[in-house]
């Protein structure tokens, strides 16, 4: 899941373009699904679900999610977004462990 502020994302159509881009060196190999909804929480307000596919469409080789996937997809959001990033997981427990470090956009276009 991914929440985003409301100066980041505005409208749930915002919220799932910035998600497409976020994902998209996954789903270019990946199957993706992702539904999008406004509820505000902690800051946010439009917030995006996506479950992507460990099979390669493209290979059938298995993409094997660790915690090197997840930091990847973290450094994503804030070099798409271009905000810093707090990445926060829940276990199946409902029990949330936040990460430590902040991602910060790394990208050449946020870059002054």
């Amino acid at each position: 899941m991914l929440s985003y502020t409301p100066e980041t994302a505005p409208t749930t159509d915002v919220a799932m373009a910035l998600t497409d881009k976020i994902f998209e060196p996954y789903t270019k190999n990946h199957a993706a699904l992702t539904g999008s909804h406004n509820k505000e929480t902690e800051g946010s307000l439009c917030h995006t679900h996506t479950c992507i596919s460990t099979t390669n469409i493209n290979g059938g080789k298995m993409m094997c999610p660790d915690n090197k996937t997840t930091y990847e997809m973290a450094q994503r959001v804030a070099d798409v977004t271009g905000q810093p990033t707090k990445l926060v997981v829940e276990n199946v427990k409902k029990v949330e462990w936040e990460c430590s470090k902040t991602f910060y956009p790394q990208n050449e276009e946020n870059e002054d």
